[in-house]
C-alpha cells in the first residue's frame, strides 16, 4: 500500500512539472509572439514611388527607412505627411499604414 501512495505522489509530482511545458504552447504563447514579429517606424515622407510602391520615411533623429506599401497606400500618401507603419521585422515591408494626428 505504501508503494502506491508512493507511486501515485510521484506521478502527480511528474505531471505538476510538466503541465507548464504543455501551457507554453497554447495562444497566451501565441500571443506574446506576435509582438516580437512587428516593428513600428514613424515619421515625416521624404518621397513616394508609386511604381514601385516604395515610401521613404524620416523620423525625428533623420534617420530614413524606406518601405514598401500596397499599391493603394501609395497612391494616397504624399511627401510631408507623418505617418505610422507596422512593418514585418526583418523586412521593409508594411503591413499597415496609419496617419499620425497632430494634437
Amino acid at each position: 500500500m505504501l508503494r502506491i501512495i508512493a507511486a501515485t505522489i510521484a506521478l502527480i509530482a511528474a505531471v505538476s512539472f510538466t503541465a507548464p511545458g504543455f501551457a507554453a504552447t497554447g495562444k497566451q504563447a501565441t500571443t506574446k509572439g506576435h509582438a516580437n514579429i512587428y516593428v513600428y517606424v514613424s515619421g515625416t515622407i521624404v518621397s513616394v514611388d508609386t511604381a514601385t510602391n516604395e515610401v521613404v520615411i524620416k523620423d525625428a533623429s533623420g534617420t530614413e527607412t524606406k518601405i514598401v506599401v500596397t499599391a493603394k497606400d501609395a497612391s494616397t500618401l504624399k511627401a510631408v505627411d507623418k505617418i505610422k507603419a507596422k512593418i514585418k521585422k526583418g523586412t521593409n515591408t508594411a503591413v499597415s499604414v496609419e496617419p499620425v494626428v497632430a494634437p
